[in-house]
């Protein structure tokens, strides 16, 4: 789970609030099983009187002995760490394909009085003043890949992650 829209120095930076690796479904019913965590959930917080924050979750399918690289568990103890992670390098780095899922929830502070200024929102792809069709998702698995019990354990773990994101 990346939040792509972290205010730093004048701009906007990604974040990363989890990662989750040898994600399973259980039988027929659909639960997830999420053994591991290299990176342990943060949950989402942008700061007061900010833009709604886009929180997006990708899944992947792992290959076979799939391990997180060890410069990237230092994540786990450092937050700062987080800021300005670098998913298209890492997704390279460690040899996964192309996603299977991807889903984002938005998330906006409205708690209190902003006590600063932040930069302006990130440009949306293909914003205009007349609708269009959505933009193709770069990482779209191909049409033969839609369907099957992959497909939908992606899914559900996108929808369970934002669930429990919004719910904290």
């Amino acid at each position: 789970m990346v939040d792509i829209d972290v205010p730093r120095n004048g701009t906007r930076v990604p974040l990363l609030h989890w990662m989750a690796t040898n994600v399973t479904s259980e039988g027929t019913s659909g639960a997830l099983n999420i053994p591991n965590s290299p990176v342990p959930y943060l949950q989402p917080s942008p700061p007061v009187g900010d833009v709604p924050h886009a929180y997006t979750f990708i899944v992947f399918p792992q290959p076979a002995n799939f391990t997180v690289p060890e410069k990237y568990l230092a994540l786990a103890q450092n937050q700062s760490l987080r800021v300005g992670f670098n998913t298209s390098a890492f997704i390279e780095e460690v040899g996964l394909k192309q996603a299977i899922a991807a889903n984002y929830i938005t998330v906006q502070n409205l708690t209190g009085t902003a006590a600063t200024t932040f930069p302006p929102a990130r440009p949306t792809q293909g914003a205009s003043a007349t609708p269009s069709s959505p933009a193709q998702f770069p990482g779209a698995a191909p049409s033969s890949m839609v369907g099957g019990a992959t497909l939908w354990a992606g899914l559900a773990a996108a929808m369970l992650a934002g669930v429990a994101a919004v719910a904290l």
